[in-house]
């Protein structure tokens, strides 16, 4: 990979390791969603062997390496030795003497043995660079292992001019023919429009609200009782007893309606047509 400059340049870290498994025999390659595919579901690290949940272990901050921002990929090589990467997007080959810039290009844990026991650090686990390691706390609330925060507002919302500037930035399709484009402004908050919750994940939320599998995700759902304790949680305290709360999803219907789901004590409902001005409706980010 040196000789051939491929070691540097790469945006991901998924592009990374596609090209490492070109040179180096590798059986398996995982997404960070699917990381326990590759690597042992728990390992031990540290002096005081805490027990670390390795499906948590999704970011390069992760591994301590906070300015990456870059994904962990996992991967099983030949050998039996599985891994988990994170790759520095700003690492940098240079082209006269193939020197790379940096010695902070890769963050990389692996198991000598695979998923055989021990999983423990300095015995069958080992890093390079891997800064810190230990367990990933959610500081909002956890739906079946998606961390999300909790409620906030946002009464301003995006003017025109400033959707228009970062609508590619965050992945937003229309701008909102008015100012105050306040589902936009959620996106923005977010980091992105892929960081609001999809519809299928709003689903889930209400289902962990309402203690209940019998949510559509269409239309309302009727006969079911909201818990105000995890409301409260959800809504940071703020939750009060017989009032509903909207949250925004991820999907814009045009350039001036967006999705978003209406809690109430007794029913849930899908709006299909919120116009994005409401600014009573408010966001959830999902969190790294």
């Amino acid at each position: 990979m040196n000789t051939q400059q491929t070691l540097a340049g790469h945006k991901t870290t998924e592009s990374f390791v596609q090209e490492l498994s070109k040179h180096f025999k590798t059986d398996k390659i995982c997404k960070n969603s699917e990381i326990l595919s590759c690597f042992p579901d728990k390992i031990y690290w540290g002096s005081d062997n805490e027990e670390v949940d390795m499906s948590k272990i999704k970011k390069s901050k992760h591994f301590g390496q906070d300015e990456w921002d870059t994904e962990t990929v996992g991967v099983q090589f030949a050998n039996g030795v599985t891994g988990v990467i994170a790759y520095n997007p700003d690492c940098y080959q240079d082209p006269y003497s193939n020197q790379i810039t940096g010695f902070d290009c890769l963050a990389v844990l692996y198991d000598t043995d695979g998923f055989k026991q021990p999983n423990t650090q300095n015995k069958d686990v080992n890093s390079v660079n891997v800064a810190k390691l230990s367990n990933v706390t959610c500081a909002g609330f956890e739906v079946n292992g998606t961390c999300y925060t909790t409620l906030y507002y946002d009464t301003k919302g995006l003017d025109i001019e400033e959707c228009e500037a970062l609508k590619n930035d965050l992945g937003i399709k229309y701008c909102y023919k008015y100012s105050g484009d306040i589902w936009g402004g959620h996106a923005k908050r977010c980091g992105g429009v892929d960081k609001l919750p999809s519809r299928a994940q709003l689903v889930e939320i209400a289902k962990y609200l309402y203690n209940t599998d019998n949510i559509n995700s269409e239309g309302c759902t009727s006969n079911v009782k909201l818990d105000t304790k995890k409301a409260a949680k959800v809504n940071d305290g703020f939750y009060m007893s017989g009032r509903p709360f909207q949250i925004w999803a991820n999907e814009e219907l045009n350039d001036n309606e967006a999705l978003s789901i209406m809690l109430n004590p007794n029913n849930v409902c899908f709006e299909e047509k919120k116009t994005r001005n409401s600014y009573f409706v408010r966001g959830i980010c999902v969190a790294d």
